[in-house]
């Protein structure tokens, strides 16, 4: 069963197993799947075995806002979206 996590809270350093091929790595190795606008997430994959690992879910502009008072520096990479 894949991970489901905010935007906010993953990060591409995270450490990420498959449990279906045993491919291990980080999660910035991942591949990034479906995506999908009306559901608000997307999807990160297994590079090996195209598993669905991960579910991320997109940030509110709150999120975003808070974020950016954090110094996240992946609130800025979002451009205008919550100015």
């Amino acid at each position: 069963m894949p991970e489901h996590l905010a935007f906010f809270d993953q990060h591409d350093s995270d450490q990420v197993a498959c449990a279906s091929c045993a491919w291990a790595g980080t999660a910035g190795d991942l591949d990034i799947g479906e995506v999908s606008i009306d559901e608000r997430r997307y999807t990160q994959q297994c590079p090996a075995c195209d598993e669905v690992l991960r579910v991320i879910a997109f940030p509110t502009h709150a999120q975003v806002r808070a974020a950016r008072r954090r110094g996240d520096p992946r609130a800025n990479e979002l451009g205008p979206m919550a100015g």
